[in-house]
């Protein structure tokens, strides 16, 4: 379970409201609305922060955990803003109101932030008189709070989302060297084992995808990384909303495009500029470092679009089946029943959908209808791998390319070529500091355990009479 993405095995009563003080406390945090212009500034300097990180493995690791905690926020929102159409009463409270009023999304008042905690400032003034002391502790977890959050979220979210998409690329990694070796050694006899890798790899890959988008959306929006193998829940969830699958397909699909350009023009660059040609090893590896900055341009907002999309999709098929009795309380995360009990969302409602609608969806739901709709989200995909082979021929950039697609697992999309630039320098690193990380957290646990066993104790005795 992930502290950060709110959630919590307590779910035995109806949620109780949270203080008015804390809720308060946490208002009087949350970002007062300044000038457009101030407003404009900061977010073109937190995106330009973005797009540094996006030059690192683990800066993109920590993009990942950034935009599930958005993919959160983006369902509750679409929630809460259902519940004014089911007659939910919300005359006096806005959407900061309603998360600020329980604990499991209490930390949704604002939105999450890349490193900084997000009301740094309040929070350390508080914590410090509340905890009598350690500022510099106290800073420290404020300081990087989010981005040490955010860096555990994306690992959890980048080992499922590769344990499902690894097995079909490392296929076509070991069909695209096959078929070379076959080509270059003549072996006729064997030619048959490249392509038919090469199909099955493409086969295991859509099979994944199907699946995919929806259970990264049940992993984020739950707050829990076991949720994302809950196979029939999510299963489910895609059946009812194949349409929507499709076009969450289709926009993969149209936002890979440019993906799939930046990731070949560094070939022909020397045939837009000459000059080019002559450029020494350093110089090169400044021109493709500068490239592959600017391809942030491109892929972080289509990245945090395509996840955003799923989770709106999640959020209402999710609805749809809680309100029609496919899933009880027992099949929901903690903050979703809590929040859908809160909005009075999760009793039974009278179908209000328009008649065109009526017609789509029973069409949707005839057989044909089912079939169509699944072939067409099947050769959406395939659009996906179609491009990843025409990247790779038009310029080959070493095995890391067949294994990570920006777009779908981790968002580092580098165009150095090995010669340059190994990329497994970076990965190596990655894994070094984040196995350096893990270690000293288990190191330190027993001491929290006893500095909190000893805070608790303080406080009990104080509190006595």
């Amino acid at each position: 379970m992930n502290p950060g993405i709110a959630g919590t095995s307590a779910r035995n009563s109806i949620p109780q409201k949270t203080a008015p003080s804390v809720v308060a406390s946490e208002l009087r945090s949350s970002p007062v609305p300044g000038s457009r212009g101030w407003r404009a500034v900061l977010a073109g300097a937190r995106f330009a922060v973005a797009l540094l990180f996006l030059q690192s493995v683990l800066g993109s690791v920590a993009i990942v955990g950034w935009t599930y905690r958005l993919m959160q926020r983006t369902a509750l929102k679409a929630w809460w803003r259902r519940s004014s159409f089911e007659g939910a009463s919300r005359s006096r409270d806005s959407f900061t109101h309603f998360v600020a009023g329980d604990s499991l999304s209490r930390s949704h008042v604002r939105w999450p932030g890349l490193i900084v905690q997000p009301g740094l400032v309040r929070e350390f003034r508080a914590a410090r008189v509340q905890s009598g002391g350690r500022p510099c502790q106290l800073l420290a977890r404020g300081v990087f709070g989010s981005l040490v959050l955010n860096i555990r979220i994306g690992v959890q979210a980048l080992f499922n989302t590769c344990l499902l998409t690894l097995p079909g690329a490392a296929l076509w990694l070991f069909s695209w060297y096959d078929g070379w070796n076959n080509s270059f050694n003549k072996g006729y006899e064997n030619a048959v084992v490249g392509p038919a890798l090469g199909f099955l790899g493409i086969a295991a890959f859509i099979a994944a995808m199907l699946y995919l988008p929806m259970a990264q959306a049940r992993q984020a929006v739950s707050g829990e990384w076991k949720r994302f193998f809950e196979f029939n829940l999510v299963w489910g969830l895609v059946r009812r909303r194949w349409a929507a699958s499709a076009g969450l397909a289709a926009a993969y699909a149209l936002a890979s495009v440019p993906v799939t350009v930046l990731a070949v023009l560094p070939m022909f660059y020397p045939q837009i500029n000459p000059t080019l040609e002559n450029l020494t090893p350093d110089q090169a590896r400044e021109l493709l470092s500068s490239h592959c900055f600017w391809t942030g341009l491109w892929v972080l907002p289509a990245y945090v679009a395509l996840r955003w999309i799923a989770a709106r999709i999640y959020a209402s098929a999710l609805l749809e089946a809680v309100q029609r009795g496919s899933f009880t309380e027992e099949d929901l995360a903690p903050i979703e029943w809590r929040t859908l009990e809160r909005l009075g969302l999760m009793r039974s409602i009278a179908d209000r959908t328009q008649p065109w609608m009526v017609r789509v969806i029973t069409w949707a739901g005839t057989r044909l209808g089912r079939f169509t709709l699944a072939a067409a989200v099947i050769l959406l995909w395939f659009a996906v791998v179609a491009q990843v082979y025409i990247g790779q021929f038009l310029n080959y950039r070493g095995a890391l390319a067949w294994l990570n697609q920006p777009l779908i697992q981790l968002p580092w999309l580098r165009v150095l070529p090995p010669s340059i630039h190994d990329p497994g320098q970076d990965l190596f690193g990655a894994a070094l500091i984040l196995a350096l990380g893990w270690i000293a957290w288990r190191l330190t646990r027993p001491l929290r355990t006893t500095r909190r066993r000893h805070q608790t104790h303080s406080t009990h005795y104080s509190d006595r009479p």
